[in-house]
């Protein structure tokens, strides 16, 4: 875990920086053709040709949440990237909001791991923190988890802050750390990033899915992800989605679905240090 930690804490946050590529993977990427999306070209974007290039002038974020003390693993595939119409409010919206000092301070932070960030000190997952969850990713996180909240704050029985309590137990992993629209290139698979990220699984995860108060699920990417995992429904604690239409959906339909378990783990197992 922290070998994955001092990787990332290797790269230069530095605002005016631009080209936020880890300095081991530089090399390798650049050698594929046309890998790259630039922020100055923003207006030109093309959904067709552009949407698995790496956006390299925002920040990495290969991890969301507090990884080394999260009660709920969510793997995920790459953080992604906002689409819509550049007609619409939010057009690559990411750009914007990377621009604002104090979101770009906590993404720095959760790079680090450093939870003495003042945006970070209470909501340990930056986009629950009420303010920023009028971004792009805060609006992205509060779609899917808003309901599993809000339901947590009426099955509680005690005082707990139930927007707290997700921010700091949930932790989101990726298996890409670089922002791209969906499915991105597999020549990421020979990163280094990556490399690092599957072996976080395979030796640091594997274990804690046997443990009682750690709830991991796989909603994105499993298939070519875990394979050192069973394939049955069920292992411990551990959940692997199959099957659903949209798997980064956290549902309550029923004591099955994974929003409604996270729910349940949380009510048992969350904290709020």
């Amino acid at each position: 875990m922290n070998d994955l930690i001092k990787f990332w804490q290797e790269l230069d946050t530095n605002p005016n920086k631009g080209c936020y590529i880890h300095p081991d993977e530089k090399i390798i990427l650049k050698s594929y053709k046309d890998p790259f999306f630039k922020g100055e070209d923003k207006d030109n974007y093309n959904k067709t040709t552009d949407n698995k290039k790496l956006h390299i002038d925002l920040l990495p974020s290969p991890y969301m949440g507090d990884i080394r003390n999260a009660k709920v693993y969510i793997l995920m595939n790459n953080p992604g990237i906002g689409q819509q119409d550049k007609e619409k409010k939010h057009f690559l919206g990411e750009y914007d909001d990377h621009a604002n000092p104090a979101l770009w301070r906590a993404l720095s932070a959760t790079l680090k791991q450093d939870f003495n960030c003042e945006e970070l000190s209470e909501y340990k997952f930056l986009f629950l923190n009420p303010i920023f969850q009028n971004t792009s990713g805060g609006r992205y996180i509060i779609r899917k988890l808003n309901k599993c909240i809000s339901l947590y704050d009426q099955l509680k029985q005690n005082n707990s802050d139930g927007l707290k309590v997700f921010s700091n137990n949930i932790c989101f992993l990726q298996m890409y750390p670089y922002h791209s629209g969906n499915n991105p290139e597999k020549f990421q698979n020979n990163c280094k990033s990556h490399l690092m990220a599957m072996d976080y699984y395979k030796n640091l995860l594997e274990p804690l899915c046997y443990k009682e108060d750690i709830l991991i699920l796989v909603v994105r990417g499993h298939s070519h992800v875990i394979d050192w995992l069973p394939d049955n429904k069920q292992v411990g604690y551990y959940y692997k989605i199959n099957g659903a239409s949209n798997r980064a959906h956290f549902s309550l339909e029923n004591d099955g679905c994974y929003g409604r378990r996270i729910v349940d783990h949380l009510l048992k197992f969350g904290c709020l240090d």
